[in-house]
């Protein structure tokens, strides 16, 4: 079997360099796998919040990356930890050695050179971990957390993170087996987040659109229904207001033909001629003014004679056969003779209705 080499030295050292780079390999390769299929995974979300629980939650289960997304304040000086992957008991050793709590921490930009450079700059940088934290506290504090977190050693890729081409934060992400090789991968990465980031902007403002005219569309139908049903109140009353109309202008037709014209008669009878005169001058007014129904029968009836037209005026005003041939000078059975013309006129010969009931009631429809 042939030697590899004429010197033991070299033959260890080439050997643990291949086997340091094919472990570099192997995790660069498991690396694009995993960022490639969270990728595709993330790019259905439409919750930013969701977004950046889900990409959290995968990487705390390779158990290999760990990964933190900062965004800037509001006032762009700071950056607050959005999301991050560090083990809880790693989270809380930290904050016992530097007495403050993550979740209400800001970095601030004037303290830390290296976030500055991403986020200002939009570099893409590998740092140690250590040297992050050296920049942000004291001295003896720094060293403290180091120790406690095991961050001695551990070496962090930090690159910009985009929405709408404008850098909102970073994505920082750490490996056991952590190289330069994976930069571009985590780049790589950063970038499919800011893409996916812009889609669920996207969707969330278009779902603003939709639900604002959703809301638009109800209060529109609301209205719609609203002015129907004022529609419909307001056409009930107007018939309504004509029902009294009528009502009103019958009882008060009734009146001046069963009071007012009977005394006109007699008066007639009492008077000189020129008062005679006034007071046909009298009634025709108050017939003019009181009868429409005359004038609706006239229209509606033309079949009728006038002398028929009047009795049907006396019949619906509740005169007996008797009362009407005194109030003509006819006979009563030239009366019933006449309610046998108009009934057969009128289309009721056969039919089981009052005279008076039919009468009043064409007068009131």
């Amino acid at each position: 079997m042939p030697k590899l080499t004429e010197s033991p030295g070299l033959d260890i050292e080439s050997s643990h360099d291949s086997k340091h780079l094919r472990k570099a390999e192997q995790s660069l390769l498991d690396l694009i796998h995993f960022t490639e299929q969270l990728s595709a995974h993330i790019h259905h979300l439409r919750n930013e919040s969701a977004f950046f629980s889900t990409i959290i939650e995968e990487f705390k289960k390779t158990k290999r990356f760990t990964a933190s997304i900062v965004l800037l304040t509001e006032d762009g000086k700071g950056l607050r930890v959005a999301r991050s992957s560090l083990p809880p008991k790693i989270i809380s050793k930290g904050e016992r050695a530097s007495a403050l709590r993550m979740n209400n921490y800001a970095i601030d930009l004037k303290k830390s050179l290296i976030y500055r450079k991403v986020v200002q700059d939009g570099l893409t940088v590998q740092v140690r971990v250590s040297d992050i934290i050296a920049q942000l506290f004291p001295k003896p504090v720094a060293y403290a957390i180091c120790e406690i977190t095991g961050y001695t050693k551990k070496m962090c890729i930090i690159t910009p993170l985009k929405k709408s081409g404008r850098i909102i934060g970073a994505f920082a992400m750490s490996s056991t087996e952590m190289g330069a090789s994976l930069i571009p991968s985590v780049r790589y990465f950063a970038e499919h987040l800011s893409a996916a980031l812009e889609l669920a902007e996207e969707s969330g403002e278009r779902a603003r659109a939709e639900e604002a005219l959703r809301v638009s569309q109800e209060l529109l139908e609301a209205e719609q229904r609203a002015l129907e049903a004022k529609n419909v109140a307001l056409k009930e009353i107007l018939q309504q207001i004509g029902s009294e109309k009528r009502i009103i202008e019958a009882h008060f037709a009734n009146n001046v033909e069963r009071v007012l014209l009977p005394i006109i008669e007699k008066l007639k009878k009492r008077t000189t001629t020129l008062e005679t005169e006034y007071l046909n001058l009298l009634e025709r007014n108050l017939k003019e003014i009181a009868s429409p129904f005359l004038a609706k029968l006239s229209v509606k009836y033309s079949r009728l004679t006038p002398r028929e037209l009047e009795v049907c005026n006396m019949i619906k005003s509740g005169l007996s056969s008797k009362e009407i041939a005194v109030l003509l000078n006819i006979s009563a059975l030239t009366v019933h003779r006449y309610r046998e013309f108009i009934r057969r006129k009128l289309g009721i010969t056969n039919k089981d209705v009052g005279l008076t009931t039919y009468l009043n009631t064409e007068e009131m429809g």
